[in-house]
């Protein structure tokens, strides 16, 4: 059985935010202890790290596939219409067209984006012709980097259609969960998701979901740091897919299955980067533009980069601190203007400025559950994607997602 995922919450981590690599090659790794403040009458909540627990998890995928993996989901929506989707920031045209598709003509969506990704493969296969120019491989080199472009928006695209065809939206922005505001109908609460989730990863969903937003109560409300908020997000969607890689990457197997001990192995790393990245640069890309654009960062809606660069570090815990102590995770203007070079010297790294998002407890306990269920989802529409580029083009277009030095 898949462990509870513990957090780790150190009041010295929290007075100096910091970023935290569990793996220091990789660039996409847990962030360290992110602060939220919230208004003086109501209780301050600051983000802390988090770590996913991977041994009991490995141990328990390959000990056996959970039962109903391939049944629907308990109380799953009646089939109907899908809703409408909020309009993401696309980057291609062709993310447009198959938008406006899903928008329009939803019934039409899924051949078409499995035709458009066929398409990427076909693309890729006439323009590896040996002793090409110079010019000839720039030209490549292009081609592919907007191919990357185009599946950046069509998972994003892919993800959103699966939550309409659940009767399920994806909320538009921020202000669907501030103070006051009532959540949609449809909206992905907690209850709605765990639905959505076979067997004992309801379970795990609704256990790491309440243990940093446990309350649901509209009444109760506050503010988070707009990026350190759409840092936990990216966690919760990372734990989706984690948590999809152990019930559904193993779906080929069976009870009776005999597996070789490199074949047992191969399962376990694959859990295991799961926990701490995606399998592609694109997936990680469609992932952070939904958290950036939901809660507004400044470049969210940028067509020069496949994501929002500032989300290459995600949160996943929560702490819950004193108004009064606001000052211990963020700097305020007269601080900013008052830094002078000796305090620039000093040991201490200095702390962050903010910009507040306010919201109701309600609210942000849908977001975390939606990015949960984005993640699953997302799990499934990069392995799709996988299979309809064909093997050799998608390896050359699903990259792993960036590396870089420890900083």
């Amino acid at each position: 059985m898949l462990a509870a995922c513990p957090l780790w919450t150190a009041a010295a981590f929290v007075a100096q935010p910091r970023h935290h690599q569990l793996l220091p090659a990789l660039r996409h790794r847990v962030v360290g202890p992110v602060a939220i403040s919230v208004d003086d009458a109501m209780p301050i909540i600051a983000f802390g790290v988090g770590s996913f627990s991977l041994a009991a998890a490995a141990a328990w995928a390959l000990n056996g596939r959970p039962a109903g993996l391939d049944s629907p989901a308990p109380g799953a929506p009646a089939p109907g219409a899908p809703l409408p989707v909020p309009e993401p920031e696309l980057l291609t045209p062709e993310g447009q067209r198959l938008c406006r598709l899903l928008a329009d003509r939803p019934a039409e969506f899924s051949d078409s984006w499995s035709a458009q990704l066929s398409s990427l493969g076909t693309a890729d296969d006439a323009s590896n012709t040996p002793g090409s120019s110079l010019q000839a491989r720039v030209a490549e080199v292009q081609r592919r980097e907007e191919s990357r472009r185009v599946l950046v928006d069509a998972l994003g695209l892919a993800v959103a259609h699966t939550f309409a065809e659940e009767r399920l939206v994806l909320l538009s922005s921020a202000a669907a969960i501030s103070p006051g505001a009532s959540l949609p109908p449809e909206a992905a609460t907690l209850v709605r998701v765990s639905q959505q989730f076979p067997g004992q990863s309801a379970k795990q969903v609704q256990a790491f979901v309440t243990e940093a937003a446990p309350s649901n109560d509209a009444a109760t409300s506050g503010r988070v740091d707009r990026l350190q908020a759409a840092q936990l997000y990216l966690g919760h969607v990372q734990f989706g897919y984690f948590i999809a890689q152990i019930f559904r990457g193993q779906a080929g197997l069976s009870d009776e299955s005999v597996i070789s001990a490199q074949e047992a192995q191969e399962i376990k790393g694959r859990i295991e980067q799961a926990a701490q990245m995606m399998r592609s640069e694109v997936a990680w890309a469609a992932a952070s533009r939904r958290a950036g654009g939901l809660f507004g960062l400044p470049g969210h809606e940028s067509s020069t980069s496949l994501g929002v660069e500032d989300l290459r570090l995600f949160s996943k815990g929560v702490q819950v601190v004193a108004a009064s102590q606001q000052a211990e995770f963020f700097s305020s203007p007269s601080d900013e203007a008052g830094r002078n070079e000796e305090a620039a010297a000093t040991i201490a790294a200095p702390l962050p400025s903010a910009s507040f998002v306010p919201f109701n407890a309600a609210g942000l306990q849908c977001a975390l559950a939606e990015a949960c269920l984005f993640g699953w989802h997302l799990w499934g529409a990069e392995a799709a994607a996988s299979y309809a580029l064909g093997d050799a083009t998608a390896r050359a277009l699903m990259i792993p997602p960036e590396r870089g030095a420890p900083s």
